[in-house]
């Protein structure tokens, strides 16, 4: 069914880094057709502007917790800038809040299915290369497919239509998913002295699941595999949050769709089978762990606005007073907070 052969044993992503589909790339970086990496669309007039500060000013809590970090400061408070985000996939601005903000999501929603199906796997499950040129639609579809048939049993999916060549740095189409979802009855092949050296003939008369997917590789010639670390390790997840995070970053998306929707949920994991309420938590200080409500800075210093700049900083500890004035207070409730842009409560 495709060129591609389990014999070998890492199943590696290199395989696919075939001239004869580097023909799907056009001039422009990161664009493929209707594909395009997350980050390379429009940004909208607000995005990425300036709104103000958030922060925590209460500087007793924060006198002690900064003593023990060794600062001699005993009126310190915590401040925090503020920018418009769109939260949308696209923008080159907003993407990163975008990626953050999903990333969580993932994480709470997997975090919420876990108590029922187990531990989390991350998987990767690549098109064969003959079927490259199929419709969107029926080629997610396919990969569902190939992944029930493995015996994921749910999760989410990640769409993924480029790789890196490691050696050159070039990026080429290639489709695939990652997925992030649980296997019935779990990876079972963890800590197997043939892990290492899986193949059809190490394998054989196994139940496994790297058993399994080498009999599947027969039916459906699609490498479905489960993510290994740099000794080639396939361990638990230490972090969702992380994971998915990270295969945000550099995740693809449709631009021949007006709501392209780069996650998929399926199986126990769907929004018809699993009922689970998003709330996305308010920022909270640094130092003391207390709420952080929107400030006004009356004083003489310049704060770097500019996200690009190696002078912003993204958080910072600043005096209450300068020349023995106040310069830091709260604005009205009225006017910090609602919009959501910088972590506003937001339910799903």
């Amino acid at each position: 069914m495709t060129d591609l052969s389990l014999e070998n044993v890492d199943f590696v992503d290199e395989e696919y880094d075939d001239t004869r589909y580097r023909e799907f790339l056009n001039e422009e970086f990161g664009v493929c057709g209707h594909n395009t990496l997350v980050g390379h669309g429009k940004p909208r007039p607000r995005c990425g502007d300036y709104e103000g500060d958030i922060g925590c000013l209460d500087t007793e809590a924060h006198k002690f917790r900064l003593q023990l970090a060794g600062s001699v400061g005993v009126e310190e408070i915590y401040r925090r800038p503020v920018f418009h985000h769109c939260h949308r996939p696209a923008c080159p601005k907003c993407y990163r809040a975008w990626m953050v903000h999903e990333a969580k999501r993932i994480a709470g929603r997997l975090a919420e299915a876990s108590k029922r199906y187990g531990s989390v796997e991350h998987l990767s499950a690549n098109v064969p290369p003959e079927r490259y040129g199929m419709d969107f639609k029926a080629m997610r579809a396919f990969i569902l497919k190939a992944l029930k048939r493995r015996g994921v049993i749910g999760g989410c999916i990640i769409y993924h239509g480029f790789r890196e060549n490691k050696f050159t740095r070039h990026w080429f189409f290639a489709p695939h998913w990652h997925c992030l979802g649980f296997l019935q009855g779990g990876y079972s092949c963890r800590g197997c002295s043939k892990r290492a050296f899986a193949s059809r003939s190490v394998c054989a008369g196994c139940h496994g699941f790297e058993a399994h997917t080498r009999e599947c590789f027969n039916v459906d010639g699609t490498i479905v595999k489960v993510a290994v670390d740099d000794k080639g390790e396939a361990g638990e997840r230490r972090s969702v949050f992380q994971s998915a995070k990270y295969q945000l970053s550099h995740a693809s998306i449709r631009t021949d769709c007006v709501r392209p929707q780069v996650v998929t949920w399926f199986g126990t994991c769907s929004y018809r089978k699993l009922k689970f309420v998003y709330v996305s938590e308010k920022p909270v200080c640094a130092i003391c762990g207390g709420q952080l409500r929107g400030v006004r800075y009356s004083g003489s210093k310049h704060f770097c606005v500019d996200v690009d700049s190696p002078d912003f900083k993204f958080e910072s500890v600043e005096v209450l007073r300068e020349d023995g004035r106040v310069v830091w207070e709260y604005l009205p409730e009225s006017d910090s907070g609602g919009s959501g842009s910088y972590g506003g409560r937001r339910v799903e």
